[in-house]
């Protein structure tokens, strides 16, 4: 499908989108199809927790007909947002899809098709809007408008309550990308790329803190599945906490040309003191998905994610395949072992590949120690 017309009007699901590059002037806008939708299928393209069950071909095909309208603008205009963040704003709020209405500067002649990336689900072409108008009024959940109304409540402070209130992390960091979130004079926009793992950190760290009052688990569990040729295996054993993540790609996986070496990030008791650089959003999508499931079941413990990427991983869909794949691979039934040795010996079995074990910081510290060393 070519886009060569210079006034859109479709369906929005809702789905915004912030640059990063030239930051702190970045790129920004909404997202919309082309041509009107009905709810449930607007709403697919921007819901990653239905995804899992679809094909890769067909999640790449399915984005690439999302359309980017976007204009330049410093991260300080939150505050003082011009007609297209306003607009934006207003997508983000909003639970459910709007038809947007978008005129554009000159008139394109684009094919609809994905760009890909490592973090970012992928998304079509970019264009350049002249005016923006939404169609329809926004349906703003009561928690999103205290939130987003609370202007005295630090971001995360905020993020934590909607999550607590069960608003999706997909919407929450729509909500602090476009400067929705936080002390009145410290909104900022934030890009998508970085609003994502910043809501997995925040809303995960919220979540730690209540690990303590819980249950410690007993044994070791083990858990295993793929997504989109992802292969995950996870250890969750006894407290106290601390968090490893292992990963590799293998030949023949997207942009990989050979097997790479593992790469690690880890978290004793007392967590992290910078950002996950060598796994990046990943190690933070794997935490939180964790530690929903400890709090699920309401025991305190530690964990191992260890991620193959196979060649049936032939096109990178985004940060969430952890997330959502580590999320419904944690609500099967585990394998539960005695203890790490035993746990350890059992995942060698299952691994495509060898070696994994001795990356990890969390297993040498539990095969050795009777304690996980603190920093």
């Amino acid at each position: 499908m070519r886009l060569n017309s210079q006034d859109l009007f479709g369906s929005s699901p809702p789905s915004v989108f912030v640059g990063r590059y030239g930051y702190p002037d970045v790129s920004l806008g909404p997202m919309l199809a082309p041509i009107h939708l009905e709810d449930s299928r607007a709403m697919e393209l921007d819901a990653p927790s239905q995804w899992l069950d679809r094909r890769i071909e067909d999640v790449v095909g399915m984005r690439s007909s999302l359309v980017r309208a976007r204009r330049a603008m410093n991260v300080r205009d939150a505050t003082r947002p011009s007609p297209l963040l306003r607009v934006t704003q207003d997508l983000a709020l909003s639970s459910r899809p709007i038809d947007t209405e978008v005129h554009l500067r000159k008139r394109p002649n684009l094919e609809l098709r994905a760009m890909l990336g490592d973090t970012l689900a992928p998304m079509g072409p970019s264009v350049e809007p002249d005016r923006v108008r939404l169609a329809g009024n926004p349906k703003v959940l009561p928690a999103v408008e205290r939130a987003h109304g609370d202007d005295d409540a630090k971001a995360a402070t905020a993020m934590g309550e909607m999550y607590r209130a069960g608003i999706p992390t997909d919407q929450i960091e729509k909500l602090l990308s476009v400067g929705l979130l936080g002390e009145a004079q410290q909104r900022k926009i934030v890009p998508t790329r970085w609003s994502i793992t910043a809501t997995d950190d925040q809303v995960g760290l919220g979540l730690l803190t209540k690990l303590r009052d819980f249950t410690p688990l007993d044994g070791v569990q083990f858990y295993e599945g793929n997504a989109h040729g992802n292969r995950f295996y996870v250890l969750v054993g006894p407290p106290p906490w601390s968090f490893d993540m292992i990963e590799t790609w293998m030949k023949g996986a997207a942009w990989t040309l050979d097997d790479s070496p593992f790469k690690a990030d880890h978290e004793g008791p007392r967590g992290r003191k910078g950002y996950a650089s060598t796994v990046a959003g990943a190690y933070y999508a794997a935490r939180l998905a964790v530690l929903e499931r400890l709090h699920r079941i309401r025991r305190n413990g530690c964990a191992m994610v260890y991620r193959e990427i196979t060649p049936d991983y032939w096109a990178p869909l985004g940060v969430w395949v952890i997330r959502e794949g580590v999320r419904r691979i944690l609500q099967s039934e585990p394998r539960v072992l005695r203890g790490w040795p035993e746990a350890i010996q059992f995942a060698r079995t299952r691994t495509l590949r060898e070696g994994w074990e001795r990356g990890s910081w969390l297993v040498g510290n539990r095969l050795h120690q009777k304690r996980v060393t603190e920093y």
